[in-house]
């Protein structure tokens, strides 16, 4: 499935890969985007049709499948950073108290004056509700969705196996749904139904058709055979240099995050003309102040390509993509 813009950016009905290959040989259409592919017209369209977009919230990996009526276009998987956030914080929390006890005097306790607004969410939690509200954001500028899914409770389950897991996605649960529903309408499915729905269907335990079959209707004819991979990545660290064990620096101070253009975390084409790594190459770019950048393709990473070889495919935001087929 490929997305489709209007010449204005309006979001329009998604099409085929053989129409949309068809729409730019013809110089009808332009690529907009690599990840999800997207393509807009060189005319002014209007789309009567919506749709809605799923979720399928987990602790680690969340599933998503966009459907109108009758059909389920598209599947991807979110998988959160939630893990890494809170080993990054427990990191930063031992330096710091390292620190303190070398370099300051004896201070009394002040954590009763330290208080948290209503509704507040520990970062690592935060940051996998966030990521499935920017989703449905950022997707609904790609194709009119109306609507919005999500799971009310866990009853599906196993809370002696998986207690922490469970309180991880519960806690979120109400953030998420209430930041959802300022621009969706949601619609809240139970647990046991997604189980039930699926097992219907005779598909197996996946985190997409988890989410295809939250709800009332679930019966769907699936016309993709592909799974876009999202994993959160972040955007940097705000972090002046890095720290040796014992908490000391052992780099410099940050530069400039971007060099010559580029900045880590974009999608760069790199066509090397001369040189030992003549060839083409399409991933992820590490910039570095030389000049010289590391390119992280599907199979390996090449170092030492030259910014003049480069050009932005896409710009980086803070997310790594990869497609695979669906199981």
């Amino acid at each position: 499935m490929v997305f489709v813009l209007s010449k204005n950016k309006t979001p329009l009905a998604p099409t085929s890969e053989a129409k949309a290959r068809i729409l730019l040989k013809k110089g009808k259409a332009i690529v907009h985007k690599v990840y999800p592919f997207t393509i807009r017209l060189k005319e002014n369209k209007e789309c009567k049709k919506i749709f809605e977009i799923k979720f399928d919230v987990g602790a680690s990996v969340t599933g998503v499948a966009i459907v109108d009526a009758v059909k389920c276009f598209f599947f991807a998987e979110i998988v959160h950073r939630g893990a890494v956030i809170k080993k990054a914080m427990d990191s930063r929390r031992a330096i710091r108290r390292s620190r303190r006890n070398r370099k300051t005097r004896y201070r009394e306790p002040r954590f009763d004056n330290r208080t948290r607004p209503e509704g507040w969410l520990p970062p690592s939690v935060k940051s996998r509700a966030d990521n499935v509200i920017n989703f449905a954001k950022k997707y609904a500028k790609l194709i009119p969705i109306f609507s919005v899914a999500v799971e009310k409770d866990l009853s599906h389950l196993k809370p002696k196996k998986t207690p922490k897991q469970a309180s991880i996605v519960q806690s979120a649960r109400t953030y998420t749904i209430k930041e959802l529903s300022r621009n969706f309408d949601v619609i809240v499915g139970e647990g046991w139904e997604t189980y039930a729905n699926r097992k219907e269907l005779g598909l197996p335990k996946q985190h997409y058709y988890d989410a295809m079959c939250i709800g009332k209707e679930y019966k769907y004819e699936i016309v993709t055979d592909k799974v876009l991979e999202i994993k959160a990545q972040g955007r940097g660290s705000r972090q002046m240099c890095r720290m040796d064990r014992f908490g000391f620096p052992r780099t410099k101070a940050k530069s400039s995050k971007i060099v010559k253009g580029f900045q880590t975390g974009d999608i760069m084409k790199a066509i090397v003309s001369k040189g030992k790594k003549i060839g083409t190459y399409l991933g992820k770019v590490a910039v570095r102040a030389s000049g010289n950048f590391n390119i992280t393709t599907t199979k390996t990473t090449i170092q030492g390509i030259n910014y003049k070889y480069c050009r932005t495919i896409q710009k980086g935001d803070g997310y790594a993509y990869a497609i695979s087929t669906i199981k």
